[in-house]
């Protein structure tokens, strides 16, 4: 597997735009994977701020929740302390 296929394309995300579902939505369908059928859809590590939040006082963030029929997306909205600290 050549680990540098696709990297010379590849789109750094806007300052504040987070991570849409939409990617991990799509490459489940195109898997044949009803997400209608699912109770949560979110990327692992969101579950693992989650968790981790109290053991971790120190960093502000929010979640986002929208519900799309039966299913509810989770996505971590990032923070304007987070874009200055990453920015520095």
């Amino acid at each position: 597997i050549d680990l540098n296929a696709g990297f010379d394309e590849f789109v750094d995300k806007a300052p504040g735009a987070g991570a849409p579902l939409g990617d991990v939505i799509g490459a489940l369908a195109q898997r044949g994977v009803d997400t209608t059928r699912a109770h949560f859809i979110t990327y692992r590590n969101n579950l693992n701020k989650i968790m981790g939040t109290p053991y971790n006082a120190r960093d502000a963030w929010e979640v986002g929740v929208s519900r799309h029929g039966r299913t509810v997306h989770l996505h971590v909205l990032e923070q304007r302390e987070q874009r200055e600290r990453e920015a520095a």
